[in-house]
């Protein structure tokens, strides 16, 4: 595949997914049990809209959930046990035609509290928050929960889908890892790099090559909802379009 960018990049995204909210486009799957108090999550996004709150992704159970969320305002914000503890950063996040990188590291076995869930955009670690409440030491989150079903880019059946697109979805099963895992600054620029470590039992790598199925070789893919051949495209962090919807 022709990529322009390629002789500034070292790693090469192919392409990613394009979720459109008027679509209800989503991924989900169900998880097994696996380590409830660490794990990473990395990703790239770019949006399309700025109207709204969007999900990024949604674990549900009967009366609880875990989420990360774009508030109307374009602040993100994450939470947990459905609110009781979040985070939601000082920063907004309002550009249409940029690649964001998120990187969630959550280990509640840390003695300070700041420690048990830490967040990094393009490479930096988030340190200015509107609202920070931290979970205990120890707290389970509801991920990794045999049953609870995880949601990509909804929190279906409401209304709050993601419009945009998602590429190079990593998440890690205990392990706490920061952002040099999924990236590097090169002249000043945050950039994609390959993962090389483990998954752990319920990580997942999605590359959206045309399908939710998961790459890393544990097995766990996400079936799509409304997802068509069109909607797994190349537009990439690596090979960003000028693009709309």
């Amino acid at each position: 595949m022709y990529n322009p960018g390629g002789d500034f990049y070292g790693t090469l995204i192919d392409g990613s997914a394009r979720f459109e909210r008027d679509d209800n486009q989503y991924l989900v799957r169900n998880f097994a049990t696996g380590n409830r108090r660490t794990y990473t999550r990395s990703f790239w996004f770019k949006p399309s809209k700025l109207d709204g709150n969007e999900i990024y992704f949604y674990t549900v159970t009967t009366s609880n959930s875990d989420a990360m969320l774009f508030e109307t305002d374009r602040r993100i914000r994450f939470s947990h046990f459905a609110n009781t503890y979040r985070l939601t950063t000082s920063q907004k996040f309002r550009d249409v035609g940029a690649w964001y990188h998120i990187v969630e590291r959550v280990d509640t076995t840390q003695g300070t509290a700041s420690n048990r869930w830490r967040i990094y955009v393009n490479g930096v670690q988030v340190t200015a928050f509107d609202v920070a409440n931290y979970p205990p030491q120890n707290y389970e989150t509801k991920h990794n929960v045999s049953g609870n079903t995880h949601h990509l880019m909804t929190n279906e059946p409401s209304s709050n889908n993601f419009s945009g697109y998602v590429a190079e979805y990593n998440y890690i099963d205990g392990q706490s890892l920061d952002a040099t895992s999924f990236g590097e600054f090169k002249s000043g620029v945050w950039i994609p790099k390959e993962y090389s470590g483990s998954y752990g039992t319920n990580g997942f790598y999605l590359k959206f090559n045309g399908n939710g199925n998961d790459s890393s070789g544990n097995g766990n893919n996400y079936t799509a909802n409304n997802l068509a051949a069109y909607d797994y495209v190349q537009d990439s962090p690596t090979n960003n379009f000028s693009t709309c919807m």
